[in-house]
């Protein structure tokens, strides 16, 4: 089951570095049904080196999915900040043009 964690998770990260956030999401709702079904492991799979390797992969994956998702907020942020910007600038200027 690990192996197929960490399929998904190199998948989500596939999609989120090109910026398809929609089927990312979809994927971390299955991969978060694995991981339901994987934890918590048997004494011998939690000892196993294999299993060491393979949550170190999926854990550093995951941290680059939480850095490409926080600056994709930051920008959606940046963008509706200057959304909002532009609907003040046009209240202020019909506001304005109406005196």
């Amino acid at each position: 089951m690990l192996e197929q964690i960490l399929e998904t998770s190199r998948k989500m990260l596939a999609l989120a570095e090109q910026d398809e956030w929609e089927q990312a999401e979809a994927l971390q709702r299955q991969r978060q049904e694995l991981i339901e079904k994987t934890f918590p492991l048997d004494d011998e799979t939690a000892h196993s080196a294999q299993t060491a390797t393979l949550l170190k992969q999926i854990l550093s994956l995951d941290g680059q999915l939480r850095r490409l998702a926080e600056s994709r907020r930051k920008e959606i942020g940046r963008a509706l900040g200057k959304i909002s910007q532009g609907r003040q600038a046009t209240r202020a200027y019909r506001d304005t043009s109406r005196g």
